[in-house]
C-alpha cells in the first residue's frame, strides 16, 4: 500500500508522529490515524479498518444498509443514523466511517456523482 515508505515518510504525509506509525505495527493504532493513512495512501477507509483489525472482512463484504433502500438513494442523514445503528462495530469506528462520510459529501464525492 505505501510503496515500501519509512515510517518517517509515512508519518511526514500524515502529519503525525513517526511514533504513532510505529504503534500500528505493534498494533495499536488509532482510528482516526488509519482513516487518514487510508485517505492519503487512496484506499478504502473500510479495507483499511479491516487491516487495523477495527472490522472484520464479512462487516465490510455484508451490505452496510438493512432493507430494500439502495445505498444511493439514502440521505447523509439517513446514511449516519444506519450506519451509527451498526452496534457490532465499536464506537470509535463508526464515529470514523460518519466522518469520513460526511467530509467526502462536503467534498461532492458521492456514489450518485
Amino acid at each position: 500500500m505505501t510503496r515500501r515508505a519509512s515510517q518517517n515518510e509515512i508519518a511526514r504525509r500524515l502529519g503525525i508522529a513517526p511514533s504513532s506509525v510505529n504503534r500500528w505495527q505493534t498494533g495499536d493504532p488509532k482510528p482516526e490515524s488509519v482513516r487518514a493513512f487510508a485517505i492519503e495512501y487512496g484506499r478504502p477507509v473500510p479495507e483499511a479498518f479491516v487491516a487495523a483489525g477495527f472490522m472484520q472482512p464479512e462487516d465490510v463484504e455484508e451490505a452496510p444498509t438493512p432493507g430494500p433502500v439502495p445505498p444511493a438513494s439514502l440521505s447523509v442523514e439517513e446514511a449516519v443514523e444506519r450506519i451509527w445503528g451498526l452496534t457490532a462495530l465499536p464506537e470509535e469506528t463508526r464515529r470514523a466511517l460518519i466522518l469520513d462520510l460526511m467530509e467526502r459529501e462536503a467534498r461532492g464525492e458521492s456514489e450518485a456523482s
